[in-house]
């Protein structure tokens, strides 16, 4: 599944199996066929990408929202001021 990492200072594209994103509901691990929907992360929390060539990456959210369609991830991370 393609997983789009959107900063305001670059764009990263991964080929994902699962994403687990943390938000003020709780924990959420994302696979493909996921139901879409919207969700707003949790400020400074981690966001955990298991990548297809079976690494993990681990990335620190200061704010931001997860886009989720069927096939895709969209994440749009917001810097701390």
């Amino acid at each position: 599944m393609k997983c789009m990492l959107i900063t305001p200072f670059s764009t990263k594209t991964y080929d994902v199996v699962w994403l687990e994103a943390q938000t003020d509901q709780g924990s959420f691990i994302i696979k493909k066929g996921h139901a879409p929907t919207m969700l707003v992360l949790s400020s400074n929390k981690e966001l955990i990408i298991r990548l297809k060539d079976g690494k993990q990456e681990t990335i620190m959210v200061p704010h931001g929202i997860l886009d989720i369609t069927r096939e895709e991830l969209t994440v749009v991370i917001q810097e701390n001021r």
